[in-house]
């Protein structure tokens, strides 16, 4: 984790609030991204399935611990991971 903190806690000061201001900017652009984007079908979109990744990076803000950290992330992806393999694998089970 030594090699990773320095990207993923930078050390506060001016060059933060650039940071933060680049990343921002960054999700902006990606703003207008839609499920169509991803190929998960609308019909089986259900937002409550996302809720535990969503609940996964909320929780980051209780941690102060990098691994910690990174440990919600790992299972914020795997939970999104679950929902799109079942969207794939059911808009799949026609061919």
């Amino acid at each position: 984790m030594g090699g990773l903190y320095p990207w993923c806690f930078r050390p506060m000061g001016s060059q933060d609030a650039q940071h933060d201001h680049a990343l921002e900017a960054w999700f902006q652009q990606l703003s207008h991204l839609e499920l169509d984007n991803f190929e998960i079908d609308d019909v089986e979109y259900n937002p409550a399935q996302f809720e535990a990744a969503q609940r996964e990076l909320i929780c980051m803000d209780a941690h102060r611990a990098p691994r910690d950290k990174m440990s919600c992330i790992l299972r914020c992806c795997a939970a999104v991971t679950r929902v799109v393999g079942r969207s794939t694998s059911k808009s799949n089970s026609g061919w």
